[in-house]
């Protein structure tokens, strides 16, 4: 026989020699010989909603396509998603904010954690150095204080505290 784990609340508690670990009698059994568990998978960077089928576009954004692709996440089993700097109009915010509030509590969409807008550095020669199909939604910042005025905003919006 393989090992034995036990499992609290969606965490893993446990892991070892059968003989070794020891759960409640309450517990729930579960056989999962011959199956693999892992932790969840995180994707720790990307930018969803801007994909159908194989054209990533901006025009493809939307609330619907965003949780499109937390859903899709899941089917391949990533459980977290942290999208990088190209929200657009607040909308992975208002997500990620009715998860954490338990308003959209769902186990077929991966938790999303986002940036909201990101800060780039200029880029000579293009529209700014954002991701291709997001130019409009990066913060430019050619200077330091550029950087920091772009973090007080971005702060300002997250928290309504500057």
């Amino acid at each position: 026989m393989g090992p034995k784990s036990w499992v609290r609340d969606g965490t893993i508690v446990e892991v070892g020699a059968r003989a070794a670990v020891e759960a409640p009698s309450e517990a729930s059994r579960i056989d999962l010989i011959g199956k693999t568990v892992m932790p969840m998978i995180v994707n720790v960077h990307g930018h969803v909603g801007y994909m159908r089928g194989s054209e990533t576009s901006s025009a493809h954004y939307s609330r619907d396509n965003v949780l499109d692709h937390l859903r899709r996440s899941v089917y391949y089993g990533v459980g977290a998603v942290q999208s990088l700097g190209t929200d657009r109009d607040g909308t992975e915010i208002a997500i990620r904010d009715e998860q954490r509030n338990g308003v959209l509590d769902s186990p077929e969409l991966a938790l999303l954690m986002t940036s909201g807008n990101g800060v780039v550095a200029p880029t000579p020669g293009a529209t700014n150095g954002g991701p291709s199909f997001a130019t409009d939604v990066v913060l430019e910042a050619a200077s330091p204080e550029d950087a920091r005025q772009h973090i007080r905003q971005l702060k300002w919006r997250s928290t309504g505290h500057s």
